[in-house]
Protein backbone atom coordinates (compact mmCIF):
# COMPACT_ATOMS: atom_id res chain seq x y z
CA UNK A 1 0.00 0.00 0.00
CA UNK A 2 2.90 2.35 0.93
CA UNK A 3 4.42 1.77 -2.79
CA UNK A 4 1.23 3.09 -4.14
CA UNK A 5 0.67 5.96 -2.19
CA UNK A 6 4.52 6.74 -3.45
CA UNK A 7 3.77 5.69 -6.94
CA UNK A 8 0.58 8.51 -6.78
CA UNK A 9 2.65 11.01 -4.85
CA UNK A 10 5.05 10.86 -7.44
CA UNK A 11 2.36 11.79 -10.43
CA UNK A 12 2.31 15.25 -8.53
CA UNK A 13 2.12 17.80 -11.16
CA UNK A 14 4.38 21.33 -10.38
CA UNK A 15 1.17 22.47 -8.67
CA UNK A 16 1.54 19.84 -6.20
CA UNK A 17 -2.07 18.25 -7.43
CA UNK A 18 -2.06 14.82 -7.96
CA UNK A 19 -2.69 13.11 -11.61
CA UNK A 20 -6.33 11.37 -11.52
CA UNK A 21 -6.72 8.73 -14.04
CA UNK A 22 -10.23 9.57 -16.50
CA UNK A 23 -12.56 6.76 -14.54
CA UNK A 24 -11.71 8.80 -11.69
CA UNK A 25 -12.53 12.33 -13.22
CA UNK A 26 -15.51 10.68 -14.78
CA UNK A 27 -17.04 9.39 -11.99
CA UNK A 28 -16.42 12.50 -9.81
CA UNK A 29 -18.43 14.19 -12.60
CA UNK A 30 -21.23 11.64 -12.30
CA UNK A 31 -21.45 12.31 -8.37
CA UNK A 32 -21.73 15.93 -9.37
CA UNK A 33 -24.55 15.36 -11.17
CA UNK A 34 -26.07 13.52 -8.52
CA UNK A 35 -25.26 15.64 -5.89
CA UNK A 36 -27.44 18.16 -6.76
CA UNK A 37 -30.04 15.87 -5.54
CA UNK A 38 -28.86 15.49 -1.76
CA UNK A 39 -31.11 16.64 0.66
CA UNK A 40 -33.67 16.02 -1.66
CA UNK A 41 -34.10 12.34 -1.74
CA UNK A 42 -30.38 10.92 -0.63
CA UNK A 43 -28.48 11.44 2.42
CA UNK A 44 -25.46 10.96 0.42
CA UNK A 45 -23.46 10.37 -2.93
CA UNK A 46 -20.69 7.86 -1.83
CA UNK A 47 -18.08 6.91 -3.90
CA UNK A 48 -17.05 3.39 -3.77
CA UNK A 49 -19.10 0.12 -4.17
CA UNK A 50 -18.00 -0.95 -0.65
CA UNK A 51 -21.57 0.04 1.35
CA UNK A 52 -21.06 2.88 3.54
CA UNK A 53 -19.78 2.24 7.14
CA UNK A 54 -22.39 4.61 9.16
CA UNK A 55 -26.06 4.05 9.48
CA UNK A 56 -27.42 6.64 6.38
CA UNK A 57 -30.11 6.21 4.51
CA UNK A 58 -30.90 6.42 1.81
CA UNK A 59 -27.76 6.76 -0.08
CA UNK A 60 -26.60 6.10 -3.62
CA UNK A 61 -23.37 4.57 -4.40
CA UNK A 62 -21.22 5.44 -7.52
CA UNK A 63 -18.40 2.92 -8.59
CA UNK A 64 -16.56 1.93 -11.94
CA UNK A 65 -16.42 -2.25 -12.53
CA UNK A 66 -14.93 -2.53 -15.61
CA UNK A 67 -13.62 -0.37 -18.84
CA UNK A 68 -12.78 -2.05 -22.38
CA UNK A 69 -9.99 -0.20 -24.06
CA UNK A 70 -10.00 -0.44 -27.92
CA UNK A 71 -7.36 1.25 -30.33
CA UNK A 72 -8.37 3.32 -32.68
CA UNK A 73 -5.35 4.69 -34.65
CA UNK A 74 -2.01 3.34 -35.71
CA UNK A 75 0.17 6.41 -34.56
CA UNK A 76 2.02 6.54 -31.65
CA UNK A 77 0.72 7.54 -28.77
CA UNK A 78 -2.09 5.52 -30.35
CA UNK A 79 -6.12 6.45 -29.55
CA UNK A 80 -7.68 4.59 -27.69
CA UNK A 81 -11.23 4.15 -27.84
CA UNK A 82 -12.90 3.32 -23.91
CA UNK A 83 -15.80 2.12 -23.10
CA UNK A 84 -16.63 2.56 -18.77
CA UNK A 85 -19.01 0.82 -17.59
CA UNK A 86 -20.54 2.78 -14.35
CA UNK A 87 -22.96 1.46 -11.58
CA UNK A 88 -25.47 3.94 -9.81
CA UNK A 89 -26.58 1.82 -6.61
CA UNK A 90 -29.58 3.57 -4.45
CA UNK A 91 -29.48 1.77 -1.05
CA UNK A 92 -32.37 2.17 0.62
CA UNK A 93 -34.12 0.83 4.04
CA UNK A 94 -37.17 -0.74 3.54
CA UNK A 95 -39.31 0.10 7.21
CA UNK A 96 -41.77 -2.80 8.78
CA UNK A 97 -44.63 -2.96 6.88
CA UNK A 98 -43.92 -0.97 4.22
CA UNK A 99 -42.82 -3.68 1.93
CA UNK A 100 -45.63 -3.02 -0.75
CA UNK A 101 -44.50 0.83 -1.55
CA UNK A 102 -40.11 0.18 -2.10
CA UNK A 103 -41.38 -0.97 -5.76
CA UNK A 104 -42.34 2.27 -6.30
CA UNK A 105 -39.93 4.28 -4.06
CA UNK A 106 -37.04 2.39 -6.34
CA UNK A 107 -39.01 3.30 -9.36
CA UNK A 108 -39.35 6.95 -8.27
CA UNK A 109 -35.00 6.64 -7.19
CA UNK A 110 -34.71 5.54 -11.03
CA UNK A 111 -37.01 8.37 -12.10
CA UNK A 112 -34.66 10.73 -10.74
CA UNK A 113 -31.50 9.49 -11.54
CA UNK A 114 -32.14 8.99 -15.05
CA UNK A 115 -33.34 12.18 -15.41
CA UNK A 116 -30.03 13.92 -14.11
CA UNK A 117 -27.63 11.36 -16.06
CA UNK A 118 -28.32 12.13 -19.39
CA UNK A 119 -26.28 12.15 -22.20
CA UNK A 120 -26.34 16.11 -22.26
CA UNK A 121 -26.21 16.70 -18.70
CA UNK A 122 -22.72 14.32 -18.91
CA UNK A 123 -21.15 16.49 -21.39
CA UNK A 124 -21.98 19.55 -19.70
CA UNK A 125 -20.12 18.44 -16.94
CA UNK A 126 -17.29 17.33 -19.11
CA UNK A 127 -17.41 17.88 -22.92
CA UNK A 128 -14.51 14.94 -23.57
CA UNK A 129 -17.44 12.18 -23.19
CA UNK A 130 -18.33 10.71 -26.43
CA UNK A 131 -21.27 9.05 -25.24
CA UNK A 132 -23.61 8.12 -21.97
CA UNK A 133 -25.81 5.71 -21.94
CA UNK A 134 -28.12 3.71 -19.38
CA UNK A 135 -27.36 -0.11 -20.07
CA UNK A 136 -29.38 -1.64 -17.79
CA UNK A 137 -31.03 -1.15 -14.30
CA UNK A 138 -32.08 -3.85 -11.28
CA UNK A 139 -33.85 -4.17 -8.15
CA UNK A 140 -33.18 -6.08 -5.64
CA UNK A 141 -33.93 -6.98 -2.02
CA UNK A 142 -31.55 -8.48 0.36
CA UNK A 143 -31.99 -10.32 3.57
CA UNK A 144 -29.79 -9.93 6.90
CA UNK A 145 -29.22 -13.14 8.99
CA UNK A 146 -32.78 -13.47 10.38
CA UNK A 147 -34.31 -13.90 6.83
CA UNK A 148 -35.76 -10.17 7.05
CA UNK A 149 -35.70 -7.56 4.79
CA UNK A 150 -32.21 -5.59 5.80
CA UNK A 151 -32.47 -2.99 2.62
CA UNK A 152 -33.35 -2.57 -0.87
CA UNK A 153 -31.33 -1.35 -4.00
CA UNK A 154 -31.63 0.04 -7.25
CA UNK A 155 -28.63 -0.39 -9.63
CA UNK A 156 -28.64 1.64 -13.08
CA UNK A 157 -25.40 0.54 -15.19
CA UNK A 158 -24.41 2.81 -17.78
CA UNK A 159 -21.76 2.62 -20.44
CA UNK A 160 -19.79 5.88 -20.83
CA UNK A 161 -17.55 6.22 -23.88
CA UNK A 162 -14.32 8.36 -24.16
CA UNK A 163 -10.94 8.56 -25.52
CA UNK A 164 -7.64 9.12 -23.98
CA UNK A 165 -3.88 8.08 -25.47
CA UNK A 166 -2.18 4.80 -25.22
CA UNK A 167 0.03 5.37 -21.81
CA UNK A 168 -2.11 8.54 -20.75
CA UNK A 169 -5.17 7.13 -19.56
CA UNK A 170 -5.05 11.30 -17.46
CA UNK A 171 -5.97 12.94 -19.94
CA UNK A 172 -8.85 13.42 -23.50
CA UNK A 173 -8.40 13.33 -26.81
Amino acid sequence: MANLEVSAAGQASAQGNIVLHSRTKIRDAVATLLKAEVGGAWTLVYQSRIDYPRDVWPYLKVYTDREDVQRISIHSPHAQQRTLSLNVVAMVRVPAGETESVEDKMDAFALTIEGLLTDEAMRGEMNSITSMDLLSSSMDVVLNQDDKISHAELTMNYQIRYQTFEGMPDGFV
